[in-house]
């Protein structure tokens, strides 16, 4: 298989293991993330709020495998006092015209009751992609987006997909910038067994 993988340059942009040995080591995992997060932002933090980030990080550790089928998983935390942004990424061989192919995994055409999917293009290590930017209701009155990257890797002949759904628009807009930059440095590794210093070399 072909992984997508990220370096160190975005330190709040986490990979989320599928799998875990145990239920301690995802705690292991899920504390340590939470403190490095808490002392990466600056700001002041105590006993409460760590172990509340530590709870909402095993929580997608737990559960989002078994919610959404992928081949990797990420979690941004873009902020500790917030509930972290869960993505997901699938990469799967290339099929039909690129253009078409990758509008259609970015959601261009289907139905945004509230307004038109919005679609950009991007590129990146990987290759050329779109970003779509799909809105709709919640059915509670409240917008919800779908924040969808698609690339197409002549490299590997591997179209693939990153997505995040968040149900707060103005704080993805206000990080849209740092998540096209996020994306923009993701790769394909084929060997997930090697390290990402490795990979790049």
């Amino acid at each position: 298989m072909i992984f997508l993988e990220s370096g160190d340059e975005h330190p709040n942009w986490v990979l989320l293991p599928a799998t875990w040995p145990s239920e301690r080591a995802r705690r292991s995992f899920a504390r340590t993330v939470s403190q490095g997060m808490w002392e990466l932002s600056g700001l002041e933090w105590g006993r409460h709020e760590r172990r509340a980030l530590a709870g909402a990080v095993e929580n997608f550790a737990a559960d989002l495998p078994g919610t959404v089928e992928a081949d990797r998983y990420f979690l941004y935390v873009d902020d500790p006092r917030l509930v972290p942004l869960p993505f997901w990424a699938v990469a799967v061989p290339s099929e039909g015209d690129a253009e078409e192919t990758l509008r259609t995994v970015a959601q261009a055409y289907l139905p945004s009751p509230v307004r038109e999917t919005e679609v950009e293009a991007v590129s990146g290590r990987i290759g050329p992609g779109v970003r779509g930017i799909r809105y709709r209701g919640t059915g509670e009155g409240t917008l919800m987006v779908t924040l969808t990257y698609a690339w197409r890797s002549a490299e590997f002949g591997r179209d693939v997909m990153l997505r995040t759904v968040c149900h707060d628009p103005a704080r993805l807009a206000s990080r849209l910038e740092e998540l096209d930059e996020v994306a923009a440095g993701l790769w394909l590794n084929p060997t997930p067994d090697r390290t990402a210093t490795d990979a790049r070399s």
